[in-house]
């Protein structure tokens, strides 16, 4: 994934225009935690992403900041990023990479998923089986991440 980061940060800024994060926190994030961060290749060419990593429950990283290390003793597994450019949408990428993570918190002894929707995703997180989680005092963990985010969990 390492020769991929200038790609995976292009696919950010289309994927998710409005919410792109600089090369140097996908660099970070795969340095952290190799075993979360994988690519998905249609035809040879990378055409999405999923990054993931140990992280604490109601306390999401800022949007487009460095996290410096993982937490000591993480509660949950966070999707930090899913992002598929257009062509890779409709054959279920997606709902394997959230799998995938799953399957990353469960290596890790961890019991939830979690993440924060943005973009109005949330119906597609909800039909992966996450759920809203938010907190009193979270607004100021998400505000980073624009006025329709929303921090949700799910059991793995």
């Amino acid at each position: 994934m390492t020769a991929d980061i200038e790609r995976i940060a292009h696919i950010s800024s289309v994927a998710l225009a409005g919410y792109p994060e600089d090369v140097a926190i996908f660099e970070e994030l795969l340095a952290l935690a190799p075993a979360g961060c994988f690519v998905l290749e249609m035809h040879g060419e990378v055409c999405g992403y999923l990054v993931s990593h140990p992280w604490m429950r109601g306390r999401p990283p800022a949007l487009n900041e460095t996290i410096g290390s993982l937490p000591a003793k993480p509660d949950s597994w966070y999707i930090h990023d899913l992002s598929l450019l257009e062509q890779a949408r409709g054959y279920g990428a997606a709902r394997e990479a959230v799998e995938i993570a799953s399957h990353c918190a469960r290596q890790s002894g961890l019991a939830i998923v979690s993440l924060v929707a943005v973009n109005g995703a949330a119906g597609f997180w909800q039909a992966q089986g996450f759920g809203a989680k938010m907190s009193e005092g979270m607004s100021g963990h998400i505000a980073s991440y624009g006025d329709d985010a929303l921090y949700m969990e799910r059991a793995v």
